[in-house]
C-alpha cells in the first residue's frame, strides 16, 4: 500500500499527460527524457534519504559511546540494538541507491521505482530508530515512580553514616560442643 502511495505521489506532482508511469504501456518510445528525468529525481531524493539514514546511525553511535563512557549498561544495550538496526538500514540503502544508479543507466524504470520505495521505507525506519534510541533509558536517567509521581527518597539523619561499635550489644563467646571423633574399626588381618 505504501509503495502505491509513494508511486502515485511522485507521479501526481507532475502535470497529467507529461510523464506516464515508467514501465507502463502508455510510455511511448519518444518520451524517454521525461522518464529519465523522473528517475533522476527519484535518485536524488534517494541519495538524500541515504545521507539521512547514515546521520541517524552516526547519532546513535555517538550516544552509544557516551553510554559506554558513563558505564550505563542498560542504555548501552538498548542503543547497541538500535545502532545495529540503523547500520543494516544504511548498508541496504547504499545497495539500493547503487542499484538505482545502474537501473537508471539501463533504463529499467520499474527497478528505479521499486528501489526508491525501499529506500523511502528504510528512511522512515531509521527515523523511528532515532526516536526509540532517544527513549532508551539508562540507570542514571530512569526515575522510579510511585502512584504516577517521581519517587522521593529521604534518609533519616539520625541513622549513623559510619560503622559504630560503641554501645553495641556484646555477644557472648560462642562455645562449640565437645567433638566426638568416631573412627571406623579396621578389620584385622590374620597372618599365618
Amino acid at each position: 500500500m505504501a509503495a502505491l502511495a509513494l508511486g502515485f505521489s511522485v507521479q501526481a506532482a507532475e502535470p497529467a499527460g507529461e510523464a506516464p508511469i515508467p514501465g507502463s504501456s502508455e510510455a511511448a518510445a519518444g518520451e524517454p527524457a521525461a522518464t529519465a528525468d523522473n528517475a533522476e529525481t527519484l535518485l536524488l531524493k534517494a541519495r538524500q534519504m541515504q545521507v539521512s539514514i547514515a546521520q541517524v546511525a552516526d547519532g546513535l553511535s555517538e550516544s552509544l559511546r557516551e553510554a559506554r563512557e558513563n558505564k550505563d549498561v542498560v542504555r548501552e544495550v538498548c542503543l547497541d540494538d538500535k545502532l545495529n538496526q540503523a547500520d543494516v538500514a544504511a548498508e541496504t540503502a547504499q545497495d539500493r541507491v547503487s542499484s538505482m544508479v545502474a537501473a537508471t543507466a539501463a533504463g529499467d524504470w520499474a527497478t528505479v521505482q521499486r528501489d526508491f520505495v525501499v529506500v523511502s521505507a528504510l528512511s522512515d525506519s531509521a527515523q523511528e530508530l532515532r526516536a526509540t534510541g532517544d527513549r532508551c533509558l539508562g540507570e542514571e536517567q530512569s526515575k522510579p515512580m510511585a502512584d504516577g509521581k517521581p519517587l522521593e527518597v529521604t534518609v533519616d539523619p539520625l541513622i549513623p553514616t559510619q560503622e559504630t561499635t560503641s554501645g553495641a550489644l556484646e555477644l557472648p563467646p560462642f562455645l562449640l560442643p565437645p567433638s566426638v571423633m568416631i573412627q571406623p574399626q579396621l578389620a584385622t588381618s590374620r597372618v599365618m
